[in-house]
């Protein structure tokens, strides 16, 4: 809270510049910030919830130089800009997304962008969306009366770690990549980064959930007589707890891939229990075995003798849903996303399930193939598309195709993966539809060597032709669902456009016809494919034309942040 912005008796403000030595205070100090970003010096600047890195985001060298000092080389920036009439010169906006963008809570929006603009080209490149925020502080405000133009306002963090809230943190990691820091005198308590949200067939969708809608509460349709931890998953993570009839989901945590971010996961566990006097009868978990959140929730329970219950990932996802509308009964629910557990410990994430909020059953899914050298895979889609094609062709076949996945390998390597993955050496099954999306990436010449989270996916669906009805073809086995004539279909297109197009298009088609054999059961849409805006409204209008009932999570995230809720829900409703 700020309740006195006073300049003469608020808070506190000094630059300082990198070697930690004061440079000015208060209205001379935002001054002297502003005159180096506008001369193209990259600062930090402490927010509500954290630091921010800000720059010029005209200026090519000071948005370059920013992806070389964070080691961010491509994935998109989020820009603020000074008022809304700045911001949409910038870009494509509808009704909805003005409303979001004015709203209380000033998310980080994702929307379409104006090609060209004075933008620089390093802000979000081979992207035509842009996530854009308006100033949300007394702070921002001043300072950008003293700006020229929009400026790159990111997390300041080290890849993987939570957002840093003190200075001298923001000088131990990170004094090699800002110029200048901006500091005031009122303490951050509780890190909360900016969150993220799109629009969606006219309303709110929330990809990450944190400053202005974090902590979440959700209403259970019943007073519970147990308290109830769960600690989510370990992308993306949040906790979420329920007493009474409270469900309430945290703000995002983040990935828990590094000691930081577990000390982070941690600390948030205890400012929860000490915010609401909370201690856990029961903690929930997922049933992945070397999830930091599982280890955490097994060795805790054993500590405190309480009781553990796990939960599948895919189906949590399903609950996450069904919490957000207070659901019960069966529903016919299309749980595609990255990686989960499975329970035949495969990777699922191409999964169609009839659940309700007691348990569940795996109707159909996406015919399992190799992911040849496992999580190597994840970050170069080449090899997920080189898996489709040697289960579609011979590999002398493979080796004369005309594909830009094939030619991506030279000989020797074409050789080495096709010895892993006919001898499955570290080359996991799964059934993921977003490792589907990496492979099309990849067979269409768009995206080879992953340098983001999503930007295959991301890519693929701006190409998308919403003039282009065609779809690929795909069979349904013995509850397997087979792709490889589309994989055949796409060699013989060989045009990216296309290619897409097609399948967004099978993929929207899997749903629908599948939906169409269970016409009594409403549909549920949930998992981090989902947020890939095309897909999630064009299926959601056909389900609207043919008068199905569907869901899909708006407050709480499709992806893994609205794991934990999933697994309140569980508990919430286990007898």
């Amino acid at each position: 809270a700020q309740p006195v912005s006073c300049e003469k008796c608020g808070p506190e403000i000094i630059l300082y510049d990198n070697n930690d030595d004061e440079i000015s205070k208060d209205l001379d100090a935002i001054k002297d910030l502003a005159k180096q970003v506008n001369e193209g010096k990259i600062v930090a600047i402490k927010g509500l919830g954290g630091f921010h890195l800000i720059c010029d985001a005209t200026q090519d060298s000071a948005v370059e130089e920013l992806r070389v000092r964070k080691n961010r080389p491509m994935k998109p920036f989020a820009v603020m800009f000074k008022n809304f009439e700045q911001l949409n010169s910038f870009t494509k906006l509808t009704s909805n997304e003005k409303e979001i963008i004015l709203s209380k809570e000033k998310p980080i929006t994702l929307v379409k962008k104006i090609n060209p603009s004075i933008l620089s080209r390093f802000v979000a490149p081979k992207i035509d969306r842009l996530g854009v925020f308006l100033p949300y502080t007394p702070l921002h405000c001043v300072l950008f009366k003293y700006l020229n133009n929009p400026i790159v306002a990111t997390s300041a963090n080290l890849s993987e770690e939570p957002i840093i809230i003190t200075k001298n943190e923001l000088f131990g990691k990170l004094s090699n990549v800002c110029d200048f820091v901006l500091d005031f005198d009122r303490e951050i308590i509780n890190a909360c980064d900016d969150s993220v949200v799109q629009s969606i067939n006219d309303d709110i969708s929330i990809i990450r959930n944190a400053r202005g809608y974090a902590p979440t509460v959700i209403k259970l349709a019943k007073k519970i007589d147990k308290k109830i931890l769960a600690v989510g998953a370990n992308q993306k993570n949040t906790i979420a707890l329920a007493f009474d009839d409270n469900l309430i989901l945290s703000p995002y945590i983040g990935d828990l891939s590094t000691i930081n971010s577990m000390n982070f996961f941690k600390r948030t566990i205890d400012t929860f229990k000490r915010f609401y006097n909370f201690e856990p009868d029961v903690i929930v978990c997922d049933k992945h075995p070397t999830y930091e959140t599982t280890k955490w929730a097994i060795f805790e329970t054993t500590q405190k003798h309480i009781e553990l219950v796990q939960i599948q990932h895919h189906y949590a996802h399903v609950l996450a849903t069904m919490a957000e509308y207070s659901l019960t009964g069966e529903v016919l629910a299309f749980a595609f996303d990255g990686t989960g557990y499975g329970d035949d410990e495969t990777i699922w994430g191409g999964e169609v399930l009839f659940a309700n909020e007691k348990t569940y059953r795996r109707e159909a899914y996406i015919k399992n193939f190799k992911l040849l050298g496992s999580e190597k895979a994840i970050r170069e889609p080449k090899r997920v598309a080189l898996s489709l094609l040697f289960d579609n062709y011979s590999f002398e076949e493979v080796v004369t195709l005309d594909c830009p996945a094939v030619h991506r390998f030279n000989a020797s390597e074409l050789k080495l993966m096709y010895t892993v993955w006919q001898r499955e050496l570290n080359a996991p099954l799964t059934s993921s539809v977003g490792r589907l999306f990496d492979a099309v990436a990849s067979i269409a010449g768009v995206v080879h060597e992953q340098m983001f989270e999503g930007e295959a996916g991301l890519k693929l669906e701006q190409l998308y032709d919403w003039n282009r009805a065609q779809a690929y073809e795909y069979e349904i086995i013995n509850g397997e669902i087979d792709v490889s004539k589309a994989i055949k279909e796409m060699i013989v297109d060989n045009e990216a456009s296309v290619i897409a197009t097609k399948f967004i298009n099978m993929l929207s088609n899997i749903i629908v016809n599948i939906s169409n054999k269970h016409t009594n059961l409403p549909v549920i849409l949930t998992g981090g494919v989902f947020q890939n805006r095309t897909l999630l409204e064009l299926t959601t209008k056909r389900l609207e034309v043919l008068g199905r009932t569907f869901y899909f999570s708006k407050q709480v995230p499709l992806n893994d942040s609205g794991i934990s809720v999933g697994q309140v829900y569980y508990e919430v409703n286990r007898d």
